[in-house]
């Protein structure tokens, strides 16, 4: 890791390790974990090369850990309300549609695609940070 970057790493790590994650029935809810997993992943595969994540290539990613993990929470809703974190962001086609429930139609109509902040982004083209991010949110989260 370089030097310069561990503010950086510090500073991600921390919004990761402190993910806003719905609880019920005291458990949290893994659904963003896996979507930056997926991210992660879509990235690490060569499907997402300019930090332009295409809903249906998140979807596809998300339902195949989801499946993975046992979880059962619908790809749009933390696609919607990962945007609640600083590092992810939706690029909207008009303006952002503020919901409750977001459905799949709703994110199929409004949102262009995901992006993270440039940063992140930046870190997540080492393999190194990729693994590390993602050690980081199984072990947090996944186990």
């Amino acid at each position: 890791m370089m030097v310069n970057n561990s503010i950086l790493i510090s500073l991600y790590t921390d919004a990761i390790n402190s993910l806003h994650c719905q609880i019920c029935r005291s458990k949290v809810n893994i659904a963003k974990p896996i979507l930056i997993c997926a991210m992660i992943n879509l990235i690490e595969q060569g499907f997402v090369v300019d930090n332009i994540f295409d809903i249906k290539l998140i979807k596809t990613e998300y339902e195949r850990l989801q499946m993975l993990y046992s979880a059962t929470t619908p790809y749009q809703y933390p696609l919607y309300f990962l945007e609640n974190e600083d590092f992810y962001h939706l690029k909207w086609k008009d303006n952002k549609v503020v919901t409750h429930t977001p459905s799949a139609k709703l994110i199929r109509e409004n949102v262009k695609y995901a992006y993270l902040d440039n940063a992140l982004w930046d870190l997540l083209q080492e393999k190194e940070m990729r693994d590390y991010f993602r050690r980081i949110i199984e072990n947090h989260y996944l186990k």
